[in-house]
């Protein structure tokens, strides 16, 4: 109770001070300025009047310096002052003592008595004859401490000071620290009653307080001993790390897993037991948790037991904060994974064969539908029917398209997906360099937009492709003329596919029926593309020809990288 009426007292006194110190801080500072804007304005007055009689009052009797200090005397006869104490003075260096030119208003004769140079007295006067200008807190002629501003006259050789007594400057924040003192003392003696009044029923609360306290202290020795028992006896194995990598507590399942003991394991540190091979990336793990990049993390990794084997963890890792944001240490948790990564590896092994496998087969298929390709061409040459030879080609062309899927599928890291775009390209290439139309007279866009199908649903839609880019190629510009053949296709947020194969040049008579024609090409494209995609076909014939064909694919499109 003591303490707290003295950090009252303290504190108001200290409030109170600092601002009446602040505020006589600022009065000082501009009295100064206003004895100094005096000083210099005077010094500055009287030399420009003694320039004046130089010139004009020479033959004055006593000389023109006499008339000017005759003319200042004369003014400053009707001066009264500043304040209560408040005057300038002009003096003069005579034989080693300083002589006052004017009537002082402290004085009841004309004139001071002069102080010698070299006393005590007369400081900020004795500054102004050496020459000097500027402010001092220093006795004045009667020994009182003033305030001053002092300038050297250059014309007279004379000094001027302006000064006020330092008790008048001070005397008004004097009475105000008086007043605040008392208040003070008034704050602190009904702060202090008011306290023991309010004090009383404040112990009361504490001592209830206290006994609250008590039994919450009993809760939370309870509540640590249910933690410890489900830290003990708990199913995966748990420990504590410090910051550093050292283990702090560990439980016994942790022990177990790892193969060592618990005495051995506290002499040791996570990385002492960490497989090499891992190390890099839990310290990786380490620093992000710590930089604030995560919260936790979990991984897989190894340890190595202290007979040498090697045992398999699903690790998960937190970081522990105190109050204030500081890490304290790690709670790290792991369970034995040792005989389920044994079977992944196992799985792993098999499926590593049998993609080899496939990645066989559609090597093979490729290659077989290669040699069907080539019989078609050889069979070809030997056929003169321009018609008859027309459909070689066309087969062979079909045969291609399907050939080159089974290439990318074998060339691809996923067996079981295509991209779109890298097919089209291809195979519109490939196209091209057949019909033998360059760059130069075909220009071929091409947009698939990262779509990816399966190889049921590619190598009907290869086929649809095949025979419309085809039919560009023959029929579009047949004249010779340039043009474009565009390609592209999209998946929607439904999942549903639009293929859109267009060209700019002659377009399909308008008398064509493309659901009922003698072609192969178009009942294929149809064929295809409603009965095995499921989908359905639309022909612009406006400025040119655009095909346009929807359908859901059997397995849903994926953007790459998916």
């Amino acid at each position: 109770m003591l303490i707290l009426v003295l950090i009252m007292a303290i504190g108001s006194l200290l409030v109170a001070g600092t601002t009446i110190w602040m505020l006589y801080d600022t009065a000082f500072e501009e009295e100064r300025l206003r004895l100094v804007e005096t000083a210099q304005s005077q010094a500055r007055l009287i030399e420009a009047v003694a320039r004046y009689d130089r010139v004009h009052n020479s033959g004055h009797l006593g000389g023109w310096k006499e008339a000017t200090l005759s003319q200042i005397d004369e003014a400053h006869r009707e001066y009264e002052g500043f304040g209560k104490t408040g005057e300038f003075t002009l003096g003069k260096l005579e034989g080693g003592l300083i002589v006052f030119v004017l009537g002082h208003r402290h004085q009841t004769v004309e004139h001071p008595e002069p102080v010698p140079f070299l006393s005590d007295l007369a400081e900020p006067m004795r500054r102004a004859l050496l020459g000097e200008s500027g402010t001092v807190v220093g006795l004045d002629y009667r020994g009182e401490t003033v305030v001053a501003a002092y300038e050297p006259v250059a014309e007279l050789d004379l000094g001027i000071v302006a000064k006020i007594d330092l008790n008048e400057v001070q005397a008004p924040f004097k009475k105000a620290g008086l007043a605040a003192a008392g208040f003070a003392l008034l704050v602190v003696i009904t702060g202090s009653i008011l306290f023991i009044r309010v004090s009383s029923p404040l112990v009361t609360a504490l001592e209830r307080r206290s006994r609250d306290l008590e039994a919450t202290v009993g809760a939370l020795q309870a509540s640590e001993e249910r933690f410890r028992t489900t830290f003990e006896h708990a199913g995966a194995g748990i420990a504590h790390v410090s910051l550093e990598g050292r283990f702090v507590s560990l439980n016994q399942k942790f022990c177990r897993i790892v193969g060592y003991t618990s005495d051995k394991l506290l002499e040791l540190g996570f990385q002492d037991i960490a497989h090499p091979d891992d190390l890099a990336t839990y310290l990786d793990h380490v620093r992000r948790i710590l930089d604030g990049e995560t919260e936790t993390f979990s991984t897989e990794k190894r340890y190595v037991r202290q007979d040498s084997s090697i045992v398999w963890v699903s690790l998960t890792v937190s970081l522990v904060k105190d109050r204030s944001g500081e890490p304290r240490y790690f709670i790290a948790v792991i369970e034995d994974t040792t005989d389920r990564k044994k079977a992944e590896l196992a799985v792993q092994g098999s499926l590593a064969e049998k993609e080899v496998l496939l990645r066989e087969i559609h090597h093979r298929v490729k290659n077989n539908m290669q040699v069907i390709s080539s019989l078609l061409n050889l069979q070809a040459r030997g056929i003169e029917d321009a018609r008859l030879s027309k459909v070689f080609q066309e087969s062979q062309s079909r045969v291609r398209a399907m050939a080159l899927i089974h290439e990318i599928l074998y060339q691809s890291g996923n067996l079981g997906r295509i991209d779109l775009g890298d097919y089209v390209a291809k195979l519109a290439t490939s196209l091209v360099r057949m019909y033998g139309a360059g760059p130069d007279r075909i220009n071929l866009r091409i947009g698939a937009k990262d779509v990816t199908l399966g190889i049921d649903d590619t190598v009907p839609c290869g086929l649809v492709i095949n025979e419309l880019l085809s039919n560009s190629l023959k029929y579009a510009f047949r004249d010779g003329r340039a043009g474009e053949i565009g390609i592209e296709a999209a998946s929607a947020a439904d999942g549903r596919i639009t293929l859109v194969v267009c060209d700019d040049g002659a377009g399909i008579p308008a008398e064509i029926d493309i659901r009922n024609t003698d072609t192969m090409g178009m009942r294929l494209v149809v064929g295809l593309v409603e009965s095995q995609l499921g989908g359905s076909v639309f022909l612009d014939r406006d400025h040119g020809t655009r095909f346009t064909i929807s359908f859901t694919p059997t397995e849903p499109a994926r953007a790459l990288g998916r």
